[in-house]
């Protein structure tokens, strides 16, 4: 797996675990608990890839949010799912 940053540079796959994982451990010491639902929002980039593989790897449950959605339907997903929290990737 090759990403690129939000600076243009390309990650290799090492890049992608140590980062990905550093972040995992940071979710988990901010006291998420596995299988814990969490929103993602924010448009699909490197960083939101990084995100959403590191609360995977905290042992979260990921709900994406599109940032083209409407407010009523994040309404409606964010009711039904009832995430205890929202993450944000630039």
């Amino acid at each position: 797996m090759v990403l690129r940053d939000i600076d243009g540079r390309w990650l290799s796959a090492r890049e992608v675990d140590e980062r990905s994982g550093a972040a995992a451990l940071r979710l988990r010491g901010a006291g998420f608990i596995p299988g814990e639902r969490v929103a993602l929002c924010g448009p699909t980039s490197a960083d939101w890839v990084l995100a959403y593989v590191a609360a995977l790897r905290a042992g979260l449950v990921v709900l994406p949010i599109n940032p083209g959605y409407t407010e009523s339907e994040v309404a409606a997903i964010v009711t039904d799912a009832q995430p205890s929290a929202a993450l944000v990737a630039d």
